[in-house]
């Protein structure tokens, strides 16, 4: 299940505004699909202010950071992105090789 599921459903659990539940979903609080620099503090601000407060809390702990997976796919797509991927390259990041 990837980071995004998990997060929508705790927000649906939690009792979420139906328009928190579908930013999660669209990747709004992820690591890796959200336009926003920091989501992880946005999610917490956005938490807190719905009364979430235990779903602040988890993500403070980092339960919605993105899987290892997320990450191996974010790296491989980054190597063929015409924009990322020269960032990429310049930091040394990129795809675990096994």
């Amino acid at each position: 299940m990837s980071s995004k599921d998990i997060l929508a459903n705790d927000l649906r659990a939690a009792g979420a505004p139906s328009d928190m539940v579908i930013r999660a979903m669209g990747g709004y609080y992820s690591d890796y699909d959200s336009p926003l620099a920091t989501p992880c503090i946005q999610l917490v601000q956005d938490a807190r202010a719905a009364g979430l407060h235990g779903v602040a809390n988890a993500a403070m702990d980092g339960k919605y950071d993105a899987t290892e997976e997320e990450s191996e796919a974010f790296a491989k797509r980054a190597e063929t992105d015409p924009e990322l991927g020269p960032i990429v390259k310049a930091l040394g990041l990129g795809p675990r090789r096994k």
